[in-house]
């Protein structure tokens, strides 16, 4: 999110950002992106940039535009591990389990009704 610090409420027009990133434990290239407004409000910028492995990166924004030129530096970590627990994996499991054990037993019933009807 963008605000101007001279006391105006937009961002004007011609305000340019770029983000780049750098891994920080390894050598690799700088990769850049141009951020492009939401909806078009200058205000609000989206750039995506993609970080190829866990691990520590340099992140730099370069702020351009009518107020002047404006850099921000910060550093990241890179986490990819989004999967569950593997306890989670037998939780998310259960009821599977639970409704097929019922099902396979709600069969069993019929076949038996069946067998002793066709007796």
């Amino acid at each position: 999110m963008l605000k101007a610090r001279s006391g105006s409420a937009e961002v004007p027009a011609g305000t340019r950002v770029r983000v780049s990133v750098r891994a920080s434990d390894r050598p690799g290239p700088e990769l850049t992106a141009t951020a492009a407004p939401v909806d078009g409000a200058l205000s609000n910028q989206f750039a995506a940039v993609r970080m190829d492995h866990e691990g520590p990166f340099a992140v730099r924004v370069a702020i351009d535009g009518p107020l002047g030129l404006a850099e921000v530096t910060s550093a990241v970590e890179a986490t990819y591990d989004l999967r569950p627990a593997p306890v989670l994996f037998v939780v998310y499991l259960l009821p599977f389990l639970v409704l097929g054990f019922f099902w396979v037993k709600v069969l069993h019933r019929r076949r038996r009704a069946l067998r002793r009807r066709q007796r």
